[in-house]
């Protein structure tokens, strides 16, 4: 059965996993294709739908997820892997950031000096919050080689309630 994964409405519910039943004259496969989906109790899109694999076709798993805009992820290019290790390091160190994923194997075209330019590099992708993001820009900007580095901020609408807590726990400011 193909996974089909979506943002639907959810409420609290006090486990990380709920089963919901379709009760609707069509299919789940057509509800789902529809995207005519249960908006029951003026909920608000925050948890994730995917097919269950049980072979009846009535059963959807809801895995629970925490709407926010509290949590952050920085988009952050370096010229090598050195350089974005340093910069994830110093952020850790400085509790910044949660995590710091490095990216290898990118090539970047872009604009500079009125010349398109090409250049390998490495994309870092830095979980943090919004009460941190702008001591960790600084530090970004301190430590970074480029004249004009890449500091993209963007929002994390939702995730599950487990890891953005560990990311709001782990990042001190």
């Amino acid at each position: 059965m193909n996974s089909a994964a979506f943002v639907e409405g959810m409420g609290t519910a006090p486990e990380n996993k709920r089963k919901h039943n379709h009760s609707t004259s069509r299919s789940r496969d057509e509800t789902l294709r529809s995207g005519d989906l249960d908006w029951s109790q003026g909920n608000r899109p925050a948890a994730v739908l995917r097919q269950s694999c049980s072979t009846s076709g009535s059963d959807a798993e809801y895995l629970l997820m925490k709407s926010t805009t509290k949590y952050l992820l920085v988009l952050v290019t370096a010229p090598d892997v050195k350089c974005a290790r340093n910069l994830a390091r110093r952020a850790l160190e400085a509790r910044l950031i949660a995590c710091a994923n490095l990216v290898r194997n990118i090539e970047s075209h872009y604009w500079w000096k009125d010349k398109i330019e090409k250049s390998p590099e490495v994309l870092l992708l830095m979980k943090t919050t919004s009460s941190a993001v702008a001591d960790l820009e600084e530090l970004v900007l301190a430590n970074h080689p480029y004249d004009t580095p890449e500091f993209v901020v963007m929002n994390l609408r939702a995730g599950t309630d487990r890891y953005l807590n560990w990311i709001l726990e782990t990042v001190r400011r």
